[in-house]
């Protein structure tokens, strides 16, 4: 495990119970790089799938200004989640895509079924004072965005965060949410 810093996409949330799935950049140590990680957090973080970051501009394996997360979850069977996700890296112009594509049975971690109504929220959390979220967007699968058109590189630009929600019910294994966020990093740490 290592420590967690910048923006998690926290869904499948019980936010009462502090209960979700997540997927977070983690810093594991002074000389390895940052991952960012597909997990659980129910008692504590389970990883289920990471992917190491690409450099930056400046060198670093950290989210960098313009880097953008793009989470996309969805009910595959009565017991499964499949959790894709995109990595937008601006100092090379370049979607990752897939970079994590992970199917997991989570309707029984530590007593938890993520599949359930009583987890359906999404939020957004940031823990470090280096990061702000400059947009975001929350919808179905059918109103996904396209990769034809990369992120503008203008730091002028701005971007309007949108909603758009379908009809959701959990008893259905096609229902999908999606989260975009966009990384605006202020400063190196």
């Amino acid at each position: 495990m290592g420590q967690f810093f910048g923006p998690m996409i926290g869904f499948r949330k019980s936010v009462e119970l502090q209960e979700n799935l997540e997927v977070i950049p983690v810093y594991r140590s002074g000389t390895e790089p940052v991952d960012l990680v597909f997990e659980s957090w129910t008692l504590g973080p389970i990883e289920y799938a990471t992917w190491q970051l690409p450099l930056d501009g400046s060198g670093h394996r950290i989210p960098g200004q313009g880097d953008i997360i793009r989470v996309r979850w969805q009910e595959v069977s009565a017991t499964e989640i499949r959790v894709r996700v995109d990595y937008f890296d601006a100092s090379a112009g370049t979607w990752i895509l897939d970079a994590i594509d992970h199917t997991r049975t989570l309707n029984n971690v530590n007593g938890v079924n993520f599949l359930a109504d009583t987890h359906r929220a999404v939020t957004n959390t940031i823990d470090s004072n280096d990061y702000s979220i400059k947009s975001q967007t929350i919808g179905t699968l059918a109103t996904f965005p396209s990769l034809a058109m990369s992120p503008s590189t203008n730091k002028s630009t701005t971007i309007s965060t949108t909603y758009s929600f379908g009809s959701l019910t959990s008893k259905d294994p096609g229902v999908s949410l999606s989260v975009i966020w966009s990384l605006f990093r202020q400063f190196l740490p």
